[in-house]
């Protein structure tokens, strides 16, 4: 998902990734910036790219504006390759704080919504019952919320810079006895480097009273992912599962997600 932003005086596309901590520019667009020591970016789309932090005076998206923020500045040409357009850097978790996200999957929209102390809009939404609620769990470096397959309580990333679901490899037999194996297949990592992978489909995952059959997972090491993000978890949400929903919302100061599915 590609929303236009102005960093000072530079405008171009971001991805919104709620797998990353921070915001994050594209070192190929912001070689001018001042550098104020090594980074190592954590988040599944930067994951173990060594960069550098900097500051940006002013940042403007669809008229919300930010100063002084701080940002993790890293190559990011894995990406461009990947989606063949430019992108100016990644939206973070950090730039939603005080903010209620709003995406409409089938409208292709998103909308941002200034929220009081407690989380709450300032001009306060119609009444629409979701049909998903979960809690995020962990920090507010990651967007970790928790579902099931078999059974088993498992721990999820959720990712809106993640193109498909991945699944660590080593859960257990009572988890992957309902992952139907299909083939092997190659995934491009957050560094740009080329692993070998294997594609499955999963029979079943529960999230709240909510089953979802039949989505696809790639399975593989996940280790290095966890050590970057410095937490525990068992796979990563990403667009193949929200892509099922024709609505969510976010809201960090509540710690909720909140989604709508698309009608079968």
């Amino acid at each position: 998902m590609l929303v236009e932003l102005s960093v000072d005086s530079i405008r171009g596309d971001f991805i919104l990734d709620t797998g990353a901590p921070h915001l994050v520019l594209n070192k190929t667009y912001f070689r001018s910036y001042p550098r104020f020591g090594e980074v190592l970016a954590s988040g599944v789309s930067v994951a173990g790219n060594v960069g550098n932090q900097t500051r940006i005076g002013k940042l403007d998206f669809g008229g919300l504006e930010f100063n002084a923020v701080d940002a993790d500045m890293v190559p990011l040409g894995h990406l461009e390759s990947t989606t063949g357009t430019p992108i100016y850097g990644l939206i973070g978790l950090n730039l939603l704080a005080r903010l209620e996200l709003n995406i409409d999957f089938e409208a292709g929209f998103l909308e941002f919504f200034p929220v009081n102390r407690r989380g709450e809009r300032m001009v306060p939404a119609a009444a629409d019952s979701a049909d998903v609620e979960l809690n995020m769990t962990g920090s507010n470096r990651q967007l970790f919320v928790d579902g099931s397959i078999g059974g088993k309580m498992l721990r999820y990333c959720l990712d809106t810079g993640a193109e498909t679901n991945l699944l660590h490899n080593q859960l257990s037999n009572k988890v992957m006895q309902n992952v139907q194996l299909i083939k092997r297949t190659s995934i491009t990592g957050s560094t740009g480097k080329v692993s070998e992978a294997v594609l499955g489909r999963i029979g079943s995952m529960q999230f709240g009273n909510q089953g979802y059959p039949g989505l696809p997972a790639v399975i593989l090491d996940l280790n290095p992912l966890k050590a970057a993000f410095q937490e525990g978890f068992d796979g990563v949400l990403g667009m193949d599962f929200l892509y099922r929903h024709r609505r969510m919302v976010i809201n960090l100061s509540q710690r909720k997600v909140r989604l709508w599915k698309r009608a079968d």
